[in-house]
């Protein structure tokens, strides 16, 4: 049955699959940076410090090691943005579930009023049926004895 409330329940329920579908975006994201921190991580621990040779291959393999940790820094920074953004989404996620809930009990309730006027309608009607055929046949009857 279609009440008032319907299309707002429609809209509330695309709403609450957007935001679940973000969420899972987000949590992509988030799996993908982790392997990325977990790549670096595997390639800082792969650089091997020589223990002879030159200075300057001790300085270039410091400096390529410091470019790995500044860029292990700067995905944990990322990581930890898109972890504050899903627990925003996934706060979002239950305001739009709580009001996705609000609107399926207001079409209930409606759903319910309507039922229960169709109801009503009913029985007035089928009121009416019995009283018309009541007075048919008792009606009749009384002519008969009268005449």
């Amino acid at each position: 049955m279609k009440t008032k409330f319907t299309q707002f329940l429609r809209i509330k329920k695309e709403a609450l699959n957007e935001a679940e579908r973000a969420i899972l975006v987000v949590n992509r994201e988030i799996e993908q940076m982790q392997e990325e921190i977990a790549s670096i991580l595997r390639e800082i621990a792969s650089i091997a410090i020589p223990s002879s040779g030159a200075y300057a291959d001790f300085l270039k393999i410091q400096a390529i090691k410091k470019a790995h940790i500044d860029e292990l820094e700067f995905k944990k920074l990322d990581l930890a943005h898109l972890r504050e953004k899903r627990q925003r989404m996934q706060e979002q996620l239950k305001l739009l579930s709580l009001e996705h809930e609000k609107a399926k009990y207001l079409d209930k309730l409606e759903i319910q009023k309507m039922l229960a006027l169709q109801k009503r309608q009913e029985e007035l009607q089928m009121d009416e049926v019995s009283l018309l055929l009541y007075n048919t046949r008792n009606g009749s009857s009384q002519f008969k004895e009268e005449a």
